[in-house]
């Protein structure tokens, strides 16, 4: 089940919970999305856990259904309106003055497992993050507006086993447009690797 609503006047926030063979929630995520001038500046995950534990340790209420095995989102789906969220930030916009987007940042963080309460085994199919990566992505316009240019650098986590902690993976896009602004080519450079394409256009 997806829930979606705003908290606040630059914000939206999107509650995922799925369910059981006989209809109890067992998996939460919570993700939120901040705007500015109707763009996406921030985005992230949002953890009730620190606020879940203190409503544990305060309420006989919540700790009866903790008691009778409600999972933890069971306990949320139910208190989320006491519940204050701690936002995690995942991805990043920034805007030129002509609101053209210029750069782009995105993290996913390890998370543990929210399959069920803290004290439970993880169950399949539950929504776990297993890496980490980032990636970062500029972008240069000419002066239609249109891209010219993309600067794409990733990091990924390389196994346990493995000598280096992370690979870096570098991308660069270059595009070609014709003078009414179709697209006419594609260069793509990844690591020294250059591929390139091009658009032709025919009319009816």
């Amino acid at each position: 089940m997806t829930r979606s609503y705003t908290s606040g006047p630059d914000t939206t926030r999107i509650d995922l919970f799925g369910y059981d063979e006989t209809g109890k929630p067992q998996v939460y995520e919570g993700l939120y999305y901040i705007f500015k001038n109707k763009a996406p500046v921030e985005a992230g995950s949002v953890s009730y856990q620190q606020a879940l534990q203190h409503l544990l340790n305060t309420s006989a209420q919540v700790r009866q259904l903790r008691s009778h095995g409600a999972s933890d989102a069971a306990i949320i789906q139910q208190q989320v309106t006491r519940l204050k969220g701690f936002y995690q930030p995942t991805s990043h916009w920034w805007y030129d003055q002509k609101q053209q987007l210029i750069r782009r940042e995105n993290n996913s963080l390890a998370k543990a497992n929210k399959s069920s309460s803290s004290n439970q085994q993880p169950k399949p199919n539950s929504m776990t993050i297993t890496e980490s990566t980032s990636s970062q992505t500029v972008f240069h316009y000419n002066h239609q507006g249109r891209v010219v240019r993309e600067e794409i650098q990733s990091v990924f986590p390389l196994k346990a086993d493995s000598a280096a902690t992370h690979t870096i993976t570098r991308h660069e896009l270059e595009n070609t447009y014709s003078p009414n602004g179709l697209l006419l080519t594609e260069m793509w450079t990844t690591n020294n690797r250059v591929s390139r394409y091009e658009y032709r256009y025919t009319y009816f």
